[in-house]
C-alpha cells in the first residue's frame, strides 16, 4: 500500500513535506504493518516507512500525493520493475512563486523502483502537459500496446466570457472546450516510453446534462441571500446554474476478469464553491457550501469510450454524518480479486472537500469496499417477473455459465434464440430448467444437458427469463 500522509497538519505548500508518501504491506489484506525502511532521515530517526522524500531525490517539496504503482510487464531492466506516477509540488510563497530550491515545477513525475520501495526519479520534466491535481492513472495497456494515462483536465470559462484568461484560451485551442462553467474531467493520453513522448490529451469523461439537473438556482437554499456572493455577481446562477458534480479523477484500470474491460471509478465532486460564504453579517461557521467527493461508476471496451452506470448510483456510499467516511471517498482505483469477491481499497475523510478540511481537524481512515466477482451492475427482474434479449453475438466453448442471485424463490431460465430471434430447438423455454439459488458460477440446462457446442461460431441470441432475480454476467466455457 502507497499512501500519503500529512504529518501534524502543517500549512500545506508553506513548508517542505506537508505531504508524504508512505509505504505498508499485508498478507492478508486486512491486517498491514508498517516496516522501517530507512531510506530517510526524519525527525532525527531513519525508523519509519517513509518512501519519499527518500535519500536519493534531491529536491524539496512541499506534496507528493496520489502515487499510482503498476508492475510493468514492458520494462527494459530490472531497476524499472516497478513504475509510478506521482503528484509533487514545491515549496511556494503566498505569491505562489518557489521559495525552496532545488525545486521542481508542479506536476506529474515518472519514478522506478526495482523492489517498489527505492524509487528514483526517472526524470526532471513532469509528464502532464497542464492540470496535475488528483491522482493519475497509468499502466501498459496490451491492448494498444502503449502506456496509457488518464488524467486531469480543468478548464474555467467559456471562448467569448470577458474573463477569459491564458489557462482558458489554452484549453479551448487544444481541445475545442467551449463551455460556460469552471469544471473537471478526465483526459487520456498514450506513450511508448513511459518517463516522456506523450500525446496531447484528449477529453474521455465529461459532465454531461443529466450532472446538471435541479441545479438552476443554487443559492434557493439560503432564501436571507438576495444575492450571490461579491465575486459571482457577473455570472447569474440564478438564470444558468451550474452542474454541482464535477469528475475529480478518473482512477481507471483495465478488469482482470475481463482484459478488454475497462472500469473507472469516478471521483464525483459535489460542490457550488470551495469555501465558505464570506458574506458580511453571515455566521461563517454556519454557512457552508457542500464538498462531498463520492464515487460512480463507468465502463469501457476501449478505453475511450465510456458508459456511465444507470441512474448514476454510488459505488461506494457515503457513511452516516460524522463517520469517517461521510465526507470525501478516494478509491484507490484498482479492484483485487479474492476468491470470489472484489476488493476495493478506499481513503474516507469526515470533513467537506473545502475550507473546513484545511481549517478544521477531521477524522480520515482506510477502507475496504467488497463486491461479489463482476459484481458492478446487474440485469434485475422485478417479483413478479422479466426478461431480456441479447444482441447477437458468436461465441466459443461448449457450456454457458451464469453469475446470478436468484435466492428465497427467484429463479432463472434461459432460452436460446437464432439470429432472427426465433427458438432454436433443444435449447427453447419450454425445456429449460430452472435456475434457483445465489451462484458466482452455475451452468444453465435444457432437459439436464448443458452442452450448446453444436451452436459455437454461429449467430444466436440468449433470452433470459428471471423472476425476482439479479444477472451480474454470463460467459461460455469449455
Amino acid at each position: 500500500m502507497y499512501y500519503s500522509g500529512r504529518p501534524n497538519h502543517p500549512r500545506l505548500w508553506d513548508e517542505p513535506n506537508c505531504r508524504i508518501l508512505l509505504y505498508a504491506e499485508s498478507q492478508d489484506g486486512i491486517h498491514w504493518t508498517k516496516p522501517d525502511l530507512g531510506l530517510y532521515e526524519w525527525r532525527g530517526t531513519r525508523k519509519h516507512n517513509i518512501i519519499l522524500p527518500n535519500d536519493d531525490f534531491s529536491y524539496v517539496i512541499s506534496e507528493a500525493e496520489g502515487a499510482w504503482v503498476f508492475i510493468d510487464p514492458m520494462a527494459e531492466s530490472n531497476d524499472e520493475r516497478y513504475k509510478m506516477l506521482i503528484k509533487l509540488t514545491p515549496v511556494r510563497d503566498k505569491q505562489g512563486k518557489t521559495v525552496r530550491e532545488p525545486s521542481l515545477y508542479k506536476g506529474q513525475y515518472a519514478f522506478a523502483s526495482p523492489d517498489g520501495i527505492r524509487w528514483r526519479l526517472m526524470s526532471s520534466k513532469n509528464i502532464n502537459p497542464m492540470s496535475s491535481d488528483t491522482k493519475f492513472s497509468v499502466e501498459w495497456d496490451p491492448n494498444v500496446a502503449q502506456y496509457v494515462a488518464y488524467t486531469r483536465v480543468k478548464h474555467l470559462a467559456s471562448g467569448d466570457d470577458p474573463r477569459m484568461n491564458h489557462i482558458t484560451r489554452f484549453y479551448r485551442d487544444q481541445y475545442g472546450l467551449l463551455v460556460n462553467f469552471r469544471g473537471r474531467l478526465v483526459g487520456r493520453m498514450t506513450s511508448s516510453r513511459f518517463k516522456r513522448d506523450w500525446s496531447q490529451e484528449t477529453v474521455v469523461l465529461a459532465q454531461d446534462e443529466m450532472d446538471s439537473a435541479g441545479t438552476a438556482n443554487r443559492f434557493a437554499l439560503w432564501p436571507s441571500l438576495s444575492r450571490p456572493p461579491e465575486d459571482e455577481k457577473d455570472h447569474d446562477t440564478a438564470k444558468t446554474g451550474r452542474p454541482r458534480m464535477q469528475i475529480y479523477g478518473g482512477n481507471v484500470s483495465r478488469y482482470s476478469e475481463a482484459p478488454g474491460v475497462y472500469i473507472a471509478m469516478l471521483n464525483m465532486y459535489y460542490h457550488w464553491k470551495n469555501t465558505t460564504l464570506h458574506l458580511a453579517g453571515q455566521d461563517r461557521s454556519n454557512v457552508r457550501f457542500p464538498g462531498t467527493v463520492g464515487v460512480q461508476l463507468a465502463t469501457s471496451r476501449d478505453g475511450i469510450n465510456w458508459h456511465r452506470s444507470p441512474g448514476r448510483r454510488p459505488l461506494i456510499r457515503h457513511g452516516p454524518a460524522g463517520s469517517w467516511w461521510s465526507g470525501q471517498l478516494w478509491p484507490a482505483g484498482n479492484q483485487i480479486r479474492v476468491g470470489d469477491q472484489l476488493w476495493i481499497y478506499f481513503v474516507g475523510i469526515a470533513a467537506a472537500h473545502n475550507l473546513q478540511q484545511d481549517v478544521e481537524p477531521s477524522n480520515s481512515d482506510y477502507g475496504r469496499a467488497i463486491l461479489r466477482l463482476d459484481g458492478f451492475i446487474s440485469a434485475d427482474a422485478a417479483y413478479t417477473g422479466g426478461e431480456l434479449i441479447t444482441r447477437p453475438m458468436l461465441f466459443e466453448g461448449s457450456r454457458l455459465q451464469l453469475n446470478v442471485d436468484a435466492g428465497n424463490g427467484g429463479l432463472v431460465q434461459v432460452e436460446i434464440l437464432d439470429e432472427a430471434g426465433d427458438p432454436i430447438e433443444g435449447v427453447t423455454l419450454a425445456e429449460a430448467d430452472e435456475i434457483s439459488g445465489n451462484h458466482i458460477r452455475v451452468q444453465p440446462t435444457w432437459k439436464r444437458n448443458a452442452d450448446v457446442s453444436r451452436l459455437a461460431g454461429k449467430p444466436i441470441k440468449l433470452r433470459f427469463v428471471m423472476r425476482d432475480a439479479k444477472l451480474y454476467s454470463f460467459q461460455f466455457v469449455e
